[in-house]
C-alpha cells in the first residue's frame, strides 16, 4: 500500500503511461514471434529437440504474426508504426540465416524434414 502511494503520481502521468504502453506492445509482439521460433531468453533453438519441427509451418507463422504486427501498428500510431518496421527490417535482413533448412550445431548436420 505504501509504495503504490509513493508511485501514484508516477502511474497516473501520461506519459509514463504512453511508453508502458508502447512497451507493453513491443514485448508481445515479440514474444509472439519469440514462442513460433521457440526461443526464450533463457533457451534457444539448440536446446530444444529438432525433431518435431516443420520448418515451412513456422515461416508461414512467422510471416502471419509479422503482416499482423504491420496491421497493428497502423491502427496503433507512428510510433507503434516505427517499432513494426525495426522488427520487419531485423527479419528481412536475417530471413535467410533464421531458416536455413540443414543447420549445423556443435559440429553436427540438423535436419528439420
Amino acid at each position: 500500500m505504501e509504495l503504490y502511494a509513493c508511485l501514484k503520481s508516477v502511474l497516473d502521468d501520461q506519459m509514463v503511461f504512453d511508453y508502458y504502453c508502447l512497451l507493453e506492445k513491443t514485448l508481445q509482439w515479440l514474444d509472439e514471434l519469440r514462442d513460433i521460433l521457440r526461443i526464450s531468453r533463457k533457451t534457444n533453438l539448440k536446446d530444444s529437440s529438432p525433431t518435431d519441427i516443420d520448418l515451412d509451418k513456422i515461416i508461414a507463422k512467422t510471416k502471419g504474426v509479422l503482416v499482423k504486427i504491420r496491421v497493428e501498428s497502423s491502427k496503433l500510431g507512428k510510433q507503434y508504426q516505427q517499432i513494426a518496421l525495426a522488427i520487419n527490417n531485423v527479419f528481412k535482413s536475417h530471413w535467410e540465416e533464421l531458416f536455413v533448412p540443414d543447420p549445423i550445431i556443435n559440429g553436427k548436420k540438423v535436419s528439420f524434414k
